[in-house]
């Protein structure tokens, strides 16, 4: 049986928790030892699968190409740089069936320090954006 630790105050009268289910974690904390409690299901699994990084995509293209990693990093390399200088240069790049890459423009705005409260001016800034295609959204959404 999985357990998680939750804290003391989770705990009302409406709980009954064995006396054997409270464990002292280290001298300040004091952690209730609870079952799981039921998750709600909102139609999809969020993490259940682990992330993907750099070196699973590498492993993954150098499988199905039948190349070598060095290749198939340099592969993803070119890719990586191909799409960020065009960006850089204003361009959209579209990969048909996945999606498009592009620059959006953010004007500037005024804004609020949390720590001071104070009232500051955010400058106008630009921030890459991907927009995915209806191909990628139909896989995604499996329909």
């Amino acid at each position: 049986m999985q357990t998680r630790f939750c804290p003391m105050e989770f705990a009302s009268q409406d709980t009954a928790f064995p006396i054997s289910a409270l464990k002292v974690r280290s001298s300040l904390n004091l952690f209730l030892t609870c079952p799981r409690l039921p998750q709600p299901n909102y139609g999809f699994r969020a993490h259940s699968r682990s992330n993907m990084n750099k070196a699973g995509l590498v492993d993954r293209i150098a499988a199905s190409a039948g190349v070598s990693k060095t290749q198939a990093t340099a592969m993803i390399e070119a890719l990586i740089d191909s799409i960020s200088s065009a960006i850089k240069k204003g361009e959209r790049v579209t990969l048909v069936g996945f999606g498009t890459f592009a620059i959006s423009h953010h004007k500037a705005r005024n804004g609020r320090n949390p720590q001071t409260g104070d009232s500051i001016t955010l400058p106008a800034r630009r921030a890459a954006r991907f927009s995915p295609s209806l191909k990628l959204k139909k896989v995604v959404n499996r329909k």
